[in-house]
């Protein structure tokens, strides 16, 4: 397996890094691009290992930071929460373009990457910038979403008051414990695109495959969500993939200490709905 990071600058001058992983034979490989969710990063927990896991299986893995997502120059931590705060939806889906672009080009994947055969697979929050991605964008042939939200921007009207009055709104992280703030912009962001950014016409408008992944123990996105997104899915070419006992992170947690069972469904699935559509 070879492994690289490389920077890479959206539209509005902001750079972000990305994993490449191919497998060792020097031949062309379908492609799959994944997406981190709210507060995460491409060194986040389970990305590594299910990127390697699935590069294994013969696929050419792009791992993503998203430009807005709070990390600098150090990988593993939050050091740039001021382009957090002003990180929005359209900002995301910018950068997935710029990714796209660069395998189409050649400058990401080089002659390894088969430019007719790319995927998309976003966890939590990502998974929602996939579909919309997915719902819109010709190059992608298959989605999978992982413990994906059915719905953006679903905040109680007290909380998008002071939202709005403060001009930004903290987003404390449980897990270290820092300020994270969001500007009202990215509400702004969302009102501005209600049917664009909304999951229901976007996975009803899929001409490609979709798969629902998610956890029936999941503590952040409770599994009803799976279920709405896969019901919004056109027959056929859409299937729901429960995780029994699976958590929102299918049992792992930062920093990565291992693998779970219900992480290794995950993959499993995850794996064989890739080689099914990208061949």
């Amino acid at each position: 397996m070879i492994e690289r990071t490389i920077s890479l600058t959206n539209p509005r001058g902001l750079p972000f890094q990305v994993d490449v992983r191919v497998p060792n034979e020097q031949r062309t490989y379908p492609v799959v691009v994944i997406c981190h969710g709210f507060k995460g990063f491409k060194d986040f927990a389970f990305f590594p290992y299910t990127s390697r896991q699935l590069c294994a299986q013969g696929l050419a893995v792009i791992t993503m930071n998203f430009s807005g997502n709070g990390i600098g120059d150090d990988p593993l931590n939050f050091t740039a929460l001021d382009r957090f705060e002003h990180n929005t939806i359209s900002q995301e889906l910018d950068d997935v373009a710029v990714v796209l672009d660069g395998i189409a080009s050649g400058s990401v994947l080089g002659a390894q990457g088969d430019v007719q055969r790319i995927g998309i697979m976003g966890h939590s929050r990502g998974g929602c910038t996939a579909l919309i991605k997915a719902s819109e964008d010709p190059r992608l042939r298959c989605v999978v979403t992982w413990a994906s939200p059915a719905a953006l921007g679903r905040y109680s009207d007290d909380v998008l008051r002071q939202w709005k009055a403060a001009g930004r709104y903290n987003f404390v992280n449980a897990r270290t414990r820092q300020d994270m703030f969001v500007n009202y912009a990215y509400v702004e962001d969302l009102q501005a695109n209600r049917d664009r950014f909304s999951l229901d016409l976007a996975v009803s408008r899929l001409t490609i495959a979709y798969l629902t992944v998610h956890g029936t123990d999941d503590e952040s996105v409770a599994v009803d969500a799976a279920h709405r997104l896969h019901s919004y899915a056109r027959g056929g070419q859409a299937e729901l993939a429960l995780v029994e006992g699976g958590t929102h992170t299918f049992g792992t947690k930062q920093p990565f200490e291992g693998s779970t069972s219900a992480l290794e469904q995950a993959i499993d699935r995850t794996a064989a709905w890739f080689r099914r559509w990208l061949g």
